[in-house]
């Protein structure tokens, strides 16, 4: 399923509805900023668990991250960003729903 940028910002708006979000590492993302590299406000839809590792399109699956974030994550379930390690994790007693957590190295 490809994600159109209508169902992309409905998805925003709902996990951000001032329009304004910051994602796992603190990178700030602006509604109109969809898609935009050119802004470092820019962000994108993310398959939390990578669609290459076993992650799906389950709503639990997709979360906003900024464009930056987003190309450091990668297809990668566990990785390093500005010094700090992160993880792909599974919630607890929520089917298909991943999160990003910070893991001590």
């Amino acid at each position: 399923m490809r994600i159109t940028a209508k169902k992309a910002k409905e998805i925003f708006l709902h996990l951000f509805p001032s329009g304004i979000g910051y994602d796992f590492a603190k990178r700030k993302m602006v509604l109109e900023h969809y898609g935009l590299i050119e802004f470092d406000t820019g962000w994108d839809v993310d398959h939390v668990l990578p669609r290459s590792r076993g992650g799906t399109n389950a709503l639990g699956n997709l979360k906003c991250i900024n464009i930056i974030s987003n190309r450091n994550k990668n297809n990668k379930t566990t990785w390093k960003d500005d010094e700090k390690m992160y993880q792909v994790r599974k919630v607890k007693f929520k089917p298909k729903t991943y999160e990003v957590i910070e893991i001590k190295e």
